[in-house]
C-alpha cells in the first residue's frame, strides 16, 4: 500500500521558477518531504492511540528530488502482505468473511470469547483448529433457539476467579467431585464480522496533500531570501 503525494505547484514557486528553476524544485522538494513526514508520522501517531502499538512500525517516507518541478514523496507500509492488510483494514475499515467454507455449506467466523484462552496448543492466536482439546476438552457446536451459533465445551468453572480450570475434577477426601462441570461458550461462530475503523488514514492522506503547498511556499521564501 503506497500513498503519493504530487499537488499543483503554488503560483509564488511557478513565479520564481521564471528565474530560479533550481531554488524552486528544491522548494518543492523540501515541502513534499515535509508534507510526507506529516503523514507517515500522523498514521503512526494514530495507531499507537488506537491501540495498534506493533502496525505503528509499518508507515515508510521516502522523498524523491528532481532538476525540474517533479519531485514527490511516497508514503508506504513496509512489511508482509498480511501487516500491509491489517494496516489497511484498520485504517479504512473492513468486511471479514471466512476463508474456507465446505461445499454446498456456509462458513463462519469463530470469535473466542473472554472466557478462551489467548493462545492456542501451538502458542499461535487461538482457533478451533488448535483448541487445547487436551486441558478443556473438545469443542460441541450448539444453536439456540434465537439462530445464535456458538463452540461449547464442558468444564469447571472457578468459584473465586471466574476462570475456566479444564475437565478434570478434582477430588475431596470423602471421594466427592470438588466442582460441577459446566457448559462454557469458547467461540460465537458468524458468517461474517465487521472491522471498524480505528484510524482515518485517508483523510490524514487528504489533509497532507492540503498543507502541502503552504510547505513548499514556506520554503521557497527562505530559499530565495538565501540565494539574494
Amino acid at each position: 500500500m503506497t500513498w503519493g503525494l504530487r499537488v499543483e505547484t503554488p503560483n509564488s514557486v511557478q513565479v520564481i521558477a521564471r528565474g530560479h528553476l533550481k531554488i524552486a524544485g528544491r522548494a518543492i522538494f523540501l515541502g513534499l518531504d515535509d508534507a510526507g513526514g506529516v503523514l507517515a508520522q500522523g498514521w503512526k501517531a494514530s495507531m499507537v492511540s488506537a491501540g495498534l502499538g506493533r502496525l505503528a512500525k509499518a508507515p515508510r517516507k521516502k522523498s524523491f528530488d528532481d532538476p525540474g518541478l517533479d519531485a514527490a514523496s511516497l508514503v508506504y507500509a513496509k512489511g508482509a502482505a498480511r501487516t500491509v492488510g491489517a494496516l489497511v483494514a484498520h485504517g479504512r475499515g473492513a468486511r471479514i468473511t471466512p476463508k474456507r467454507v465446505r461445499a454446498g455449506g456456509q462458513g463462519f467466523l469463530a470469535i473466542p470469547t473472554d472466557a478462551a484462552p489467548r493462545r492456542g496448543v501451538d502458542g499461535r492466536r487461538l482457533t478451533p483448529r488448535n483448541f487445547p482439546v487436551g486441558r478443556f476438552g473438545p469443542l460441541k457446536p450448539i444453536k439456540t433457539r434465537a439462530g445464535r451459533l456458538f463452540l461449547i465445551v464442558e468444564a469447571r468453572i472457578s468459584p473465586k476467579t471466574g476462570r475456566t480450570l479444564g475437565t478434570r475434577r478434582p477430588r475431596l477426601k470423602s471421594g466427592r467431585v470438588a466442582s460441577r462441570v459446566s457448559s462454557v461458550v469458547m467461540f460465537t461462530l458468524v458468517p461474517v464480522a465487521n472491522l471498524p475503523r480505528r484510524f482515518d488514514m485517508d483523510g490524514q492522506a487528504r489533509a497532507a496533500q492540503i498543507i502541502a503547498p503552504r510547505l513548499i511556499d514556506a520554503h521557497a521564501v527562505v530559499l530565495l531570501a538565501k540565494a539574494r
